[in-house]
């Protein structure tokens, strides 16, 4: 006769961190080993972390947790490194770095850009800069067809 297991779920304590040109999670899995442990991402974006022991002082106990956590677009999803070190789980979560203006060939059909880390205080002055240019150009060309008109019509009169 085969005995039932018995789970005892837990939550584990994690710190993530958002900085930087990685997203590094940490979790807290004190006993487990690196068989026990499963990391993988879902095809919606989801990094799903799932641990499953048996506990060593009941028979048929084991214990066992589910994290999982929301990935940007802005993550790489094939880069995700896992290591397991003095009871810690370390997940990198690298992101993609697009420069901008450059082509995005993981975005589809051909090639779409984007623009990415802007600084809207250097795109403020230049464009001030092109609107003063033109605005002096379209003067300048006005006031000189204003004045060879002008020119043109006392030549005529005299």
């Amino acid at each position: 006769m085969q005995s039932k297991k018995i789970c005892v779920d837990f939550e584990p304590v994690f710190k993530q961190n958002m900085r930087g040109e990685n997203d590094t999670i940490e979790i807290h899995v004190q006993e487990f080993r690196k068989s026990e442990l499963r990391v993988e991402v879902c095809s919606a974006g989801i990094l799903r972390i799932i641990g499953e022991r048996q506990l060593a002082d009941r028979g048929s106990g084991w214990s066992r947790f589910v994290r999982e956590f929301k990935l940007a677009d802005q993550h790489c999803l094939n880069c995700i490194h896992a290591k397991l070190a003095n009871g810690v789980l370390n997940i990198t979560v690298p992101r993609k770095y697009v420069s901008p203006l450059t082509p995005c060939s993981d975005m589809g059909k051909g090639f779409l850009w984007r623009l990415r880390s802007i600084d809207w205080g250097r795109v403020l002055q230049v464009s001030s800069v092109l609107v003063a240019a033109v605005a002096i150009g379209v003067g300048t060309c006005l006031a000189s067809q204003h004045w060879l008109k002008d020119d043109v019509c006392t030549k005529l009169k005299k």
